[in-house]
């Protein structure tokens, strides 16, 4: 171990003074090696970016605005998503509209606690079409275009906010006026971190995720790297089963790419954690259960920056982190389970 006490590993780090990092995007906790910061931006490093303003959901189902490059950090984590446009006009104050949709899958939701949304195709070929009465957090449904063309948004009753956007699951409303309006990517890292960035130590996050395990790739929750995909150590989760998946990648070669069990909807709060060994063994835990590891030792790569919710240019969490945690000393499976427990 390294100057810390880790019988309750998760409790330990939160003390002030204890080395590492802990991020409580939830209660606003914010410390680096034993240093309390206001917030996500006061700390070393920190680098936050996305064009557009952007919204982000309460656990009550309230809706909170973000200005341009502002993180959206509620009650419920950090919210990362991918870039997204809406096409629906003044969706603050939904009227009926006819829209031009291209083809692919599109999204069509209603917010509110009361009304809805119905689709109707006009010269557009697709499934899909039909209601979606508005709800706290968003109802949503899947529009499959064939053959591109107009479809009919007929609005009853009051909605709060609609949402049409490509893509094959729904993201936070994106507010428009008279024109679509696009929410760019959201990004969030730590660079100079190369301290973190030894072994022995654990990577630890609590996360949800929008997406419901189906598709294909990976989404990235907590990962350590050098700005590249070329050398990192990730905690990921697969998107089509919704299993743990931890990646070493060293020069460009991947070491470790496993994939554990623990498949389950990742829109419920998931704890998972990737423990690396002072010889460089992995192993990888979730919701207080090892599943995988360790693996054999492997050598790691020399790394500077903590990647929160993504790969370093892709693949994000479109979902919430709600902490993160990189915990330096030796862990036991004991101290694992309780961790992600």
């Amino acid at each position: 171990m390294i100057g810390q006490d880790l019988t309750i590993p998760t409790l330990a780090l939160m003390r002030p003074g204890a080395a590492g990092l802990a991020l409580d995007f939830v209660a606003g906790v914010y410390r680096l090696d034993g240093a309390d910061y206001s917030s996500f931006a006061a700390l070393p490093g920190a680098s936050f970016s996305r064009t557009g303003a952007g919204t982000a959901l309460t656990v009550a189902g309230g809706v909170t605005s973000f200005a341009t490059g502002a993180p959206r950090i509620t009650d419920r984590g950090l919210l990362v998503e991918e870039a997204r446009t809406n096409l629906f006009l003044n969706s603050a104050a939904p009227v009926t509209q006819t829209i031009t949709l291209s083809a692919g899958t599109w999204q069509q939701t209603a917010w509110g606690s009361t009304g809805a949304v119905t689709s109707t195709a006009g010269t557009a070929v697709g499934t899909g079409f039909g209601v979606t009465a508005s709800s706290a957090n968003g109802t949503s449904r899947s529009l499959v275009i064939a053959t591109a063309g107009t479809v009919t948004f007929t609005v009853s009753g009051a909605p709060l906010y609609a949402q049409v956007e490509l893509g094959g699951f729904a993201t936070s409303p994106i507010i428009t006026t008279g024109a679509s309006a696009t929410r760019g990517a959201d990004t969030a890292f730590i660079t100079g971190a190369a301290a973190l960035a030894t072994t022995p130590a654990v990577l630890v996050a609590d996360f949800t995720s929008t997406i419901l395990p189906s598709g294909v790739g990976s989404i990235g929750i907590l990962g350590l790297d050098d700005g590249s995909l070329s050398n990192r150590v990730q905690l990921r989760a697969v998107v089509s089963g919704g299993q743990a998946q931890n990646t070493v990648v060293s020069g460009g070669s991947v070491l470790l790419n496993s994939d554990g069990a623990g498949g389950n909807p990742l829109s419920s709060l998931t704890k998972q954690a990737l423990r690396v060994s002072q010889a460089g063994a992995v192993t990888t835990a979730r919701n207080g259960t090892v599943m995988v590891g360790p693996s054999g030792a492997m050598t790691m790569p020399t790394l500077n920056r903590v990647s929160l919710a993504g790969l370093p240019s892709s693949s994000a969490l479109n979902g919430h982190l709600a902490r993160a945690r990189i915990i330096p000393g030796e862990m036991s499976d004991a101290q694992l389970q309780t961790v992600t427990q």
